[in-house]
């Protein structure tokens, strides 16, 4: 069992987290609050979603996009106030969840499908957002669209299928169309959650349902797996290299805000 040292504990559920600027930004789902977090263990409350916050990134002018998951928006934060970016509400089914921003201001977002706990699964779609804040089907047939990553500067795009347990790769052409649809990676058993690249390039992969951390090479080679004793839900690596993981033992809204029992922790 690999060991982990609290680097902040007390929140409900925390998700979506990005290192940047010697800092970790990251959003705590039930506290409706986006934060950041030194490695001194310093945090501060950036702003809060009232939709419930997830997937974080940064446009060209260093403005923050923040996905609003249950209004199925994602939102733009200016450094001093939060605007709507794109409304997707007519494209995804249930909550909007992950996102990733490419260096251009393109986004993908990947939202549940269905309702985990009250609905079968259900495929749907990944949903491509232009930097004029437009959205188009960007994949069809999506298995809980969940982390993404980039590789091979910004002409790949990975995504973690939680409910298909697999980390599914397509090409990205100039214009955003993701073509050449191929399973990357297998996680079975294991629903694949939050992903993020090492410092190395390979794909770090959390785990819902497995308490695991998995590290794949680019071309999907297995490298090695850590098992831990709480749920692991979403990763981020620091400019040195040190691994961050989004704990938490409990997903149900309730339970989240009345334990609190959800940390960041170092590997």
């Amino acid at each position: 069992m690999a060991a982990l040292s609290p680097l902040a504990t007390g929140l409900t559920f925390p998700e979506g987290p990005r290192w940047r600027q010697g800092k970790l930004w990251f959003s705590d789902f039930y506290n409706h609050t986006v934060h950041t977090l030194d490695l001194s263990g310093r945090m501060e409350t950036i702003f809060e979603v009232p939709g419930q916050p997830s997937g974080l990134g940064w446009l060209p002018n260093g403005d923050l996009l923040v996905v609003s998951m249950r209004d199925q928006r994602v939102l733009r934060w200016d450094g001093s106030a939060l605007s709507l970016h794109a409304d997707l509400a007519h494209l995804a089914r249930d909550k909007c969840n992950d996102m990733i921003v490419l260096a251009s201001g393109r986004a993908y977002v990947g939202n549940f499908g269905f309702d985990p706990h009250s609905e079968a699964p259900q495929t749907t779609s990944l949903i491509r957002v232009e930097l004029d804040g437009s959205a188009h089907i960007a994949a069809t047939a999506m298995a809980f669209p969940n982390g993404m990553v980039t590789l091979d500067d910004e002409r790949m795009l990975v995504v973690a299928e939680s409910v298909s347990q697999c980390l599914t790769a397509f090409d990205i052409a100039p214009d955003g169309t993701l073509t050449d649809r191929r399973v990357l990676a297998a996680t079975p058993g294991c629903q694949p959650d939050g992903i993020c690249l090492d410092g190395d390039g390979n794909i770090l992969v959390t785990t819902m349902t497995c308490n695991k951390l998995i590290r794949f090479a680019p071309d999907g080679r297995h490298l090695e797996t850590l098992e831990f004793d709480v749920p692991t839900w979403a990763c981020a690596v620091t400019d040195q290299g040190e691994i961050l993981l989004c704990t938490s033992p409990h997903f149900i809204a309730d339970a989240c805000r009345a334990e609190r029992s959800g940390a960041i922790q170092r590997v």
